[in-house]
């Protein structure tokens, strides 16, 4: 079992994306964080909370890394990685174009939904495809 101190993620790194938000691929990656109390399991309710009323989703891979590590050269990461889950990325668009950053908006309780397992088996790199679904239906 993990029990996960934070969650790291990378904003604006998929093209289509930053281009459906009208802005630019950033020439450093943009970097956020969730804390723990965002997360939950595949299947939980997301909690729509009364400050926004603009809530949007994104699919993304989560990659599971499966100690603390520090100052890890880019030829040995892959032997950290635990394996990928499916991850929903939640934000409260209308606040994150009220405030200019991304904190609040991310890490509102149940703003990661994980999983429904994590699987070692896959190469990320030689490309996957990732589908949404809210409520059961794909989007």
């Amino acid at each position: 079992m993990f029990n996960p101190t934070k969650i790291i993620a990378i904003g604006l790194n998929y093209h289509d994306h930053a281009k459906e938000m009208n802005v630019s691929v950033p020439e450093y990656p943009l970097i956020f964080m969730k804390p723990p109390t965002t997360i939950i399991l595949d299947g939980e309710s997301i909690i729509y909370p009364d400050q926004t009323k603009e809530l949007h989703y994104e699919g993304e891979l989560g990659i599971v890394i499966k100690e603390k590590i520090k100052n890890v050269l880019k030829d040995e990461a892959f032997k950290y990685i635990a394996g990928y889950t499916c991850a929903n990325d939640i934000t409260a668009r209308d606040l994150q174009r009220i405030d200019g950053q991304w904190t609040r908006s991310k890490s509102f309780d149940t703003f990661c939904p994980l999983g429904p397992r994590i699987v070692s088996d896959i190469d990320p790199v030689a490309g996957l495809e990732i589908i949404t679904r809210v409520n059961g239906l794909i989007k």
